[in-house]
């Protein structure tokens, strides 16, 4: 045997510690990708409360304003409603429209009744002068 040969125990001990520090190495670098992993979801986490709290303090005011204008277009139609004129006001108008019609037609026929009276009254006058 010669001086640069090293006994087959010393090999497997110095591969086997080279593995375990390569085992170890890879060990604390999966670590420290998971630990970074682990820190990145937490701060994505973070933000997307945020963004959900600020998105449902949106929706809030959203529906408040929606709400808002509904309860005001309510209340403009309601108040519009009053406005207008009810079945029964109809009727009323109608019966008080066909009294007066009726009361017009009597009074133009009472005229042209006068009138054709005196046109008697004046043919009789012309025919009795002449």
């Amino acid at each position: 045997m010669s001086d640069d040969s090293i006994s087959l125990l010393d090999h497997i001990n110095s591969r086997f510690d080279a593995q375990e520090k390569a085992v170890a190495a890879a060990l604390a670098a999966q670590q420290a990708a998971l630990e970074a992993a682990l820190t990145a979801v937490k701060d994505a986490m973070a933000i997307k409360d945020v963004a959900d709290r600020d998105a449902l303090q949106l929706a809030r005011s959203t529906q408040s304003y929606k709400d808002e204008k509904a309860n005001e277009l309510r209340a403009q139609l309601g108040k519009e409603r009053e406005d207008y004129a009810t079945k029964t006001d109809l009727h009323s108008m109608i019966d008080k429209v066909e009294s007066l019609q009726k009361f017009l037609w009597m009074g133009l026929g009472a005229m042209l009744a006068v009138q054709l009276f005196i046109g008697i009254v004046f043919a009789m006058i012309k025919r009795g002068t002449s």
